[in-house]
């Protein structure tokens, strides 16, 4: 899992959240990603082995929403919305 929740050289000044468990082989471009993220949930999203997060995804989750995002996964523009 991230060990940090900040992205070195991202150009958004965000975290990633700490109920979103991102396996260590996954690459997220920027934080940005998350800013619309809300999820309560123990684990509101995950990313699986491999799974890469390109800028323009956004996950807009609501408070009680979960996403899981497969094993070498690849989002490029992608806006999930769950609640």
């Amino acid at each position: 899992m991230l060990s940090t929740r900040k992205l070195p050289e991202d150009w958004y000044q965000g975290t990633i959240p700490q109920n979103v468990h991102i396996d260590e082989s996954c690459y997220v471009e920027t934080t940005f990603s998350f800013s619309r993220y809300r999820s309560q949930e123990p684990v509101g999203v995950k990313l699986g082995k491999g799974a890469s997060v390109y800028q323009g995804t956004m996950f807009d989750v609501g408070q009680k929403g979960r996403v899981s995002v497969g094993d070498y996964a690849l989002l490029n523009g992608v806006w999930i919305m769950c609640d």
